[in-house]
């Protein structure tokens, strides 16, 4: 916020009258005059104390504090601490190379929400702007991408597969259409994949049947997110 110095004159002129009625204040002990004064001149600095909160409170834009006053930011950030995390503890308990591509992942997510952040602090940007900001978390979604190509060897191809059709669906902030369509639409892309992990892991090891009902539990809880705060289109200053 600027200041203007016309304002700051104002204020330092209210402080120095407040300091001096302070000083005035400083009566014997029994009158009353003087102890009705001293009660009526802290209820004043109670009700200025009050009002600069309020005042405070309004001038905090959404991009404030990390974007944590944002609605949009604080529904992403149930995504990320919600059901996403828990997929991510799988990640790293099934280890090897589910355990890498996650990391990639993570780094995806969190991309996104910094470009969040940064949506939620301003009005529509020109295409160009945000491109540049978006190209974070695309390079991102790129290295998970990479990575699954480079493994096409792994014993755990089908979840890097899953992984690499999931996490496709942070481009949603610049895709053409209803944005939560998009995002369901590269979950069903994912499920492909994570079909395949079911049955050949369902009876054996559990825990990566438990990892593909969590991704695409993760996904679908990104479509409900994007569904209830960009249900159009990208929404900013929110």
């Amino acid at each position: 916020m600027t200041s203007n110095p016309k304002t700051l004159a104002r204020l330092d002129a209210v402080f120095h009258r407040l300091e001096a009625v302070n000083s005035k204040l400083g009566g014997k002990p029994g009158n009353t005059r003087v102890t009705s004064s001293k009660s009526e001149f802290e209820k004043l600095v109670q009700q200025l104390e009050s009002a600069t909160v309020r005042i405070e409170s309004r001038l905090k834009t959404p991009g404030d504090a990390n974007g944590d006053g944002s609605p949009s930011v604080q529904g992403f950030d149930q995504v990320l601490n919600d059901k996403l995390a828990k997929f991510f503890q799988l990640c790293y308990e099934i280890g090897g190379d589910v355990k890498d591509q996650a990391a990639l992942m993570k780094e995806a997510f969190t991309a996104q929400r910094e470009f969040l952040v940064w949506v939620s602090g301003r009005g529509r940007q020109p295409q160009d702007v945000m491109s540049t900001k978006l190209k974070s978390t695309s390079d991102k979604i790129s290295e998970v991408q990479a990575f699954c190509n480079s493994h096409r060897g792994s014993k755990q191809f089908n979840h890097l597969s899953g992984v690499s059709e999931g996490v496709a669906a942070l481009a949603w902030v610049a895709a053409p259409g209803k944005p939560s369509s998009f995002v369901k639409e590269k979950c069903d892309a994912a499920q492909f994949y994570t079909n395949r992990v079911l049955k050949d892991f369902k009876d054996k090891e559990p825990k990566h049947a438990e990892w593909a009902r969590g991704l695409i539990g993760a996904l679908k809880q990104l479509e409900e997110y994007v569904r209830d705060h960009h249900s159009v289109t990208l929404s900013w200053g929110m």
